[in-house]
């Protein structure tokens, strides 16, 4: 039996949770996710890991959150003045915006402060700074030419 290398298109499924047990993201029976390992879809962490495995197996994997999502950065935490933001729905805390920076990319802000004119948002991806357990099955490997 053959087993997954860098290049090859793997099906994987899995469970994504933080270190406290909550689970974070996870793949549904049937619903597997098809990736090509090395082209960068999925942590370099995670698919070291996946390097190796034959089909079938299944395997628990610690992602660090320098390897994931990379720390939190208190800096990339602002205020917005409440008169930029869509009208048609009172701010709250947690809430998540659509926004763009300013070299064009697009990037969503949560929402961890309201105030009476201005808001405080959070543009760190809502996972940074966290360890990572994934549990991985790989179901499927079509080997690189």
């Amino acid at each position: 039996m053959s087993q997954a290398k860098t290049g090859d298109t793997v099906t994987i499924g899995f469970q994504v949770s933080l270190m406290d047990g909550r689970i974070v993201a996870a793949t549904h029976e049937g619903k597997e996710e098809t990736v090509v390992l090395g082209s960068g879809k999925l942590f370099p962490a995670l698919e070291q890991q996946i390097v190796g495995m034959d089909v079938g197996e299944k395997k628990t994997a610690q992602v660090s959150s320098a390897d994931a999502f990379g720390p939190h950065n208190p800096d990339m935490q602002f205020e917005i003045e409440r008169a930029n933001l869509p009208p048609n729905q009172a701010p709250e805390v947690g809430m998540q915006l659509q926004s763009q920076s300013p070299d064009g990319q697009q990037m969503m802000l949560t929402i961890i402060e309201v105030g009476p004119d201005k808001v405080r948002v959070d543009a760190n991806h809502p996972l940074a700074g966290q360890d990572l357990l994934f549990e991985v099955e790989l179901n499927g490997i079509i080997a690189a030419l």
